[in-house]
């Protein structure tokens, strides 16, 4: 420990209290492997239990999330087929108004601008800074 250093018997005491029950007996290396492999044995399974466990009810949950995902778009679908169904004349008489108006060419340009606009505004306001 501390050899011919006789000024700190307070350290060497301490040290040998903590390296007391160190084993050092022949053969160590394998207690020690003996050891390990039975505590990380268990473990392993239980936790690939666990893990598989999980993996069926994440499994589960996201089929039951598709059903419903399934069933909201079928019942916004058919909400959306009542209410044209109930309103199909109003609808009709403006789309008529609509296709009517949009047949003068300067309607026509003035609505493939505002489109071009909208679908570029993302694009350009990269570029631009503002004022």
């Amino acid at each position: 420990m501390s050899g011919g250093d006789r000024g700190r018997p307070d350290f060497d005491a301490r040290m040998r209290r903590l390296f007391a029950d160190v084993d050092t007996a022949p053969g160590f290396q394998a207690r020690v492997m003996q050891r390990v492999a039975a505590r990380s044995a268990a473990p392993r399974a239980d936790l690939r239990a666990q893990i598989e466990r999980a993996r069926a009810r994440a499994t589960s949950s996201l089929a039951r999330q598709a059903w419903m995902n399934v069933a909201t778009a079928v019942g916004v679908g058919a909400a959306g087929i009542a209410l044209v169904w109930r309103h199909r004349l109003e609808i009709t008489q403006t789309v008529q108004a609509g296709l009517a108006a949009a047949a003068d060419s300067g309607v026509l340009i003035g609505i493939a601008l505002v489109v071009l606009g909208a679908g570029l505004w993302p694009a350009l306001r990269r570029y631009v800074t503002p004022l």
